[in-house]
This record gives C-alpha cells, structure tokens and sequence, in this order.
C-alpha cells in the first residue's frame, strides 16, 4: 500500500510541478464560491410556465459551463484555437440546453398521479419520465458522433484503453 501511496504523490506532485498555475486555480475557485452562494443565497426564481423555467435552467447551467471554458482560454497558453472551432460553439449552445431540457421535461407525469392516485401509477410515471431524459441526453450525443466523429473513433466510451489500471483505479 505504500508503494501505491508513494507513487501517486509523485504523479501529483510531478503534475503540480509542471501544469499547475495557481492564477487558474483561484480564478476557478472564485468562479464556483460565487455560483454556489449565488444558487443558495439569491431567493429562487419560480418560473411562470415551462419556456420560462427551461430559460431559467439554460442559464444556470449555460454560464457556468462558458465560464469555465473562458477562464480555461485565458489562463492557457493556447492561441484560442479552441474558439475558432464551430463544434465548440455548437456545444457550448447545445449541451446546457440538452441539460436544461432534461430537468424539465416531466412526460405526463401529472396525469399519471391523479389516476385513481395510486402508487403503481407514480411509478410507471417516474419510470417513463426517467427513460425520456435520457433519451433526451444519449440521442443527441450519438447524433454528434455519427455526424463528427464516427471515422475517428468508436462511440464515445466503449472504447477500452490498453491500461486496465485505470479501470481498476476508477
């Protein structure tokens, strides 16, 4: 076991020594400190009806995700080759409203509830709404693979690495 430990804090510490920037991190750091306070201490907003709250869901997850790709192209050494790629923007527009469209979808759940109010209907209701959120999430991400990256590479994680220590470490 020691031998593990040890070599994980060289793995660390090699990595601190050569692709830690302390700048990054705080600026990371501050960015979250203020999103999280911001998520618990401004009153929730109570949106009017389903357009409003997938509005108000895409900005929650939407400025999170372009600020860490912003803080990201600042504190690299990069040319912003990044930002001049049409998939980034894609996916920076596309993935928090994929996320927003997942939270709010609820597939006639309410009419599943008041049927006789059983229980046996609230689970088939829940089971239902879980099977569209994630068609939600996997439909479109099989659809950017096939039109990107299906020469390139296999489906986006089914292909195993050579090193089964990192499984066994996961």
């Amino acid at each position: 076991m020691t031998a593990a430990i040890q070599a994980l804090r060289s793995y660390l510490q090699s990595y601190y020594d050569t692709v830690f920037q302390r700048s990054y991190f705080i600026s990371v750091l501050a960015m979250m400190t203020i999103l999280i306070t911001a998520n618990y201490a401004i009153p929730s907003l109570q949106a009017e009806n389903f357009w409003h709250s997938l509005l108000l869901d895409y900005l929650r997850y939407g400025i999170p995700f372009a600020l860490a790709y912003l803080l990201q192209q600042i504190h690299s050494n990069s040319n912003m080759r990044l930002i001049r790629e049409p998939w980034f923007w894609t996916l920076l527009v596309l993935a928090p409203a994929l996320f927003a469209l997942r939270v709010n979808i609820e597939f006639n759940q309410s009419d599943f509830t008041t049927m006789a109010g059983s229980r046996h209907f609230k689970l088939i209701s829940c089971l239902i709404s879980y099977a569209v959120k994630i068609l939600v999430l996997v439909v479109p991400v099989m659809l950017l693979w096939w039109v990107k990256d299906r020469r390139q590479m296999k489906l986006y994680g089914f292909q195993s690495q050579d090193n089964w220590r990192l499984y066994a470490l996961l």
